[in-house]
């Protein structure tokens, strides 16, 4: 698996944690980031890729920054 792969399941398995921790549900995830919800389990295990402006939609979402 070369590096950029490995960074998408990296980044899944951080706003998975970030959902879990802030006790938030993948409708209500999908409604404040207009990611869909079909889309969200690939996005979550690194199997999809995603535009910049989807990561700075999730980092606004969770008040964090990139």
């Amino acid at each position: 698996m070369n590096d950029y792969y490995s960074e998408l399941i990296v980044f899944g398995r951080n706003v998975q944690f970030l959902l879990e921790r802030n006790h938030l549900s993948n409708i209500e995830f999908e409604k404040q980031t207009g990611y869909s919800r079909n889309d969200l389990p690939a996005l979550l295990n690194g199997s999809m890729n995603f535009k910049l402006s989807t990561a700075i939609k999730i980092a606004r979402f969770f008040d964090i920054y990139l």
